[in-house]
């Protein structure tokens, strides 16, 4: 039996080899994406990887390129940066959500300082790992 997760992203059988997987997008992957803790510590751990960056738009910037290889257009700057904003307000008016967004999986982070702006961070970084340029790109 494989284990759950390759089974929702349709990984082929190890029993023979696969020259082309099939490209398929369910409500079960979508789910996954969103909410396993494997994604979500992946956002946060490419949010600590552009943290160091001076500035919000230069942060999405290199998350966007890290993981698309491109830099994003005016349009999707615009809109990460418009997420970024309002998960950012949503983190300072609950920061106890911050918190425990920051705390999600077995990996520690370093002290953030304002946990608004990070928990705001790692939910853009989510955003872009979610993008269907990087979940079904060949």
């Amino acid at each position: 039996i494989p284990p759950p997760m390759m089974a929702t992203f349709d990984a082929p059988s190890r029993e023979a080899c696969s020259v082309r997987r099939g490209r398929t997008n369910t409500p079960l992957q979508a789910l996954a994406l969103m909410n396993d803790t494997l994604f979500v510590e992946a956002a946060r751990h490419l949010a600590d990887r552009v943290a160091g960056v001076a500035t919000v738009a230069g942060r999405i910037d290199l998350a966007f390129a890290r993981v698309l290889g491109r830099r994003p257009r005016a349009i999707e700057r615009q809109l990460l940066m418009a997420s970024y904003r309002r998960s950012r307000v949503r983190f300072a008016v609950h920061p106890a959500l911050g918190k425990q967004l920051l705390a999600v999986g077995e990996s520690k982070s370093p002290d953030p300082g304002d946990v608004a702006a990070a928990a705001a961070l790692v939910t853009t970084c989510h955003v872009i790992l979610n993008l269907d340029e990087a979940v079904t790109r060949e």
